[in-house]
């Protein structure tokens, strides 16, 4: 198995709202880079009501980090959250509109 060099995302607060910037990895496929991400951004997250995701340096997108984003989605609009995710990729955005998950998500593709 190849060896992923990867950092630690970059997460901010702004008027009750988290912005969590992904690190880059070498390969997302194959492995929840975004469980893990997001995990990692949890603790610094926790009481906002509003999680901002930038997804400018994801490339990939498999069905396991779908299935973690519809959760963390459910998981803050049930207490009145919204999760939003910025500066994603055509072919990423692809991913959603192939899945449906863009009639859920709130998704603001990159801008062109």
């Amino acid at each position: 198995m190849a060896q992923l060099r990867e950092s630690q995302p970059a997460v901010g607060h702004e008027d009750g709202t988290t912005v969590v910037a992904f690190a880059e990895t070498e390969a997302w496929a194959g492995e929840n880079a975004i469980a893990r991400q997001l995990l990692a951004a949890f603790t610094e997250a926790l009481g906002r009501r509003r999680l901002l995701l930038d997804f400018s340096r994801v490339g990939h997108v498999n069905s396991e980090e779908l299935g973690t984003l519809v959760a963390v989605h459910k998981g803050l609009a049930a207490s009145g959250g919204r999760v939003v995710l910025t500066h994603v990729r055509p072919q990423v955005y692809e991913v959603f509109a192939t899945t449906h998950l863009h009639r859920l998500l709130e998704i603001h593709p990159e801008e062109v």
